[in-house]
């Protein structure tokens, strides 16, 4: 009988969103939950993140986890971010600095504490953490959860953030993805060992993640009775294809006349890190909605709880992500679990899960004519939409369920 190893892992957050998260997933959402994962298997796990006000306890637990909070002072530079040609890479500075700075202090808040694993999430903080503690270099784990590496012609700051990752990749003995497509342009980018890089899936709960009947009054439907609910769940920006959302939305309710259709947009209606004011990109969006008519069947969220997303994935009936780009996109699993068939862009390793004609439908990104054709199919097959949706729970419940993940994680941890 194989004796299990109890391992004593800290999980590092990039100290940029409280865990746990208050509104909707993210990479904090799965730190959590690979951590919960971590010590239902009888594994020591800490997470560090960060003190965000006065009211957050230095040490807490959520869920048996244990959360520590070191305070780190926080560089804004938010003034400069509204102004044109230098706001983004007023927030790239910004973020490089706060993330040297947050390793800096948890070097010497772990200096006297003892891990097995030192799992971290973020690649400037790694940089900086391996850069500084040498002795600890072998400890360490690097998760990249950065899309940058599906972008065909990367910009000035996407290069910046690789070059980054690609020298921290250098210092460390094991970094881990979420996709074969991504490990394999690392290898090709950065010519490390391959035996260095390691898939590890996003997990998915697929006893929390589940379609079950609304339980209370709070959770009212967002459609009117035989109205069809199709869905998005992102940050509205011009790489998730969201105005090809309203696009399609044109075509099949004044060109089709498919009236009983409502889009639902869930997500920040703002750029990551931006200032606190509406896109241009999602006034665009609304303007092309209201000229178009279309205010009744196109509905934005805004963020949403945990709970009220579960609540629109139960009702949703067809789940679509027309990116320009991905990796390996946690909603689309999400969708799955809940028993959606999906239509997505075939681009990252989206086509080794959402497979044509079988869980949904893959288009050519940035095509709002054909994703309209593939909703205006689902929504008037309706056997082939429960059949797919059946086909899609199946897949996740197979590969992503976070029991099997886990035990892939912990092999990484191990080796």
């Amino acid at each position: 009988m194989m004796i299990r190893k109890t391992l004593r892992i800290l999980q590092v957050s990039s100290g940029e969103v409280r865990i746990p998260a208050k509104f909707g997933g993210g990479i904090e959402a799965r730190i959590l939950e690979m951590s919960e994962h971590l010590k239902r298997l009888s594994h020591q796990v800490t997470i560090v993140d960060r003190l965000y006000n006065r009211q957050d306890a230095a040490v807490e637990y959520f869920n048996n986890v244990k959360i520590i909070r070191i305070r780190a002072p926080v560089v804004n530079l938010r003034f400069a971010s509204a102004v044109p040609r230098i706001g983004k890479f007023a927030l790239l500075i910004e973020h490089i600095v706060n993330q040297v700075i947050y390793a800096l202090i948890l070097s010497r808040v772990i200096q006297n504490m003892n891990f097995d694993v030192i799992n971290i999430h973020n690649a400037v903080a790694a940089l900086t953490f391996a850069t500084i503690s040498r002795n600890m270099r072998n400890k360490i784990v690097f998760s990249s959860h950065t899309a940058r590496r599906s972008i065909l012609r990367p910009g000035i700051l996407d290069r910046i953030a690789l070059m980054w990752e690609n020298r921290l990749l250098t210092l460390i003995p094991k970094i881990t993805v979420n996709s074969e497509f991504i490990r394999a342009r690392l290898i090709q980018d950065t010519h490390i060992s391959p035996h260095k890089v390691h898939v590890i899936p996003e997990g998915i709960d697929v006893e929390v993640y589940q379609a079950e009947p609304m339980k209370n009054s709070q959770a009212s439907p967002i459609h009117q009775p035989r109205e069809s609910i199709v869905l998005f769940v992102g940050r509205v920006t011009p790489v998730k294809g969201v105005d090809r959302i309203a696009e399609a939305a044109f075509i099949l309710v004044r060109r089709l006349n498919q009236r009983s259709v409502r889009f639902v947009i869930c997500g920040p209606l703002l750029e990551f890190g931006a200032p606190v004011r509406r896109s241009l990109y999602f006034e665009h969006i609304m303007r092309f909605v209201h000229e178009n008519g279309l205010d009744s069947y196109v509905t934005f969220t805004g963020p949403v709880s945990i709970d009220r997303l579960k609540n629109l994935y139960s009702q949703a009936d067809i789940f679509v992500l027309p990116s320009l780009f991905e990796t390996s996109p946690s909603a689309i699993r999400e969708a799955m679990a809940f028993g959606k068939p999906v239509i997505a862009s075939n681009t990252g390793d989206i086509p080794t899960y959402v497979k044509n004609g079988e869980t949904g439908f893959l288009i050519t990104p940035g095509n709002a004519e054909e994703l309209a054709m593939r909703i205006q199919y689902l929504l008037t097959h309706a056997i082939d939409r429960t059949r797919m949706g059946a086909n899609a729970r199946s897949l996740v419940v197979e590969k992503f369920d976070w029991s099997k993940v886990i035990e892939r994680l912990v092999a990484v941890y191990n080796i």
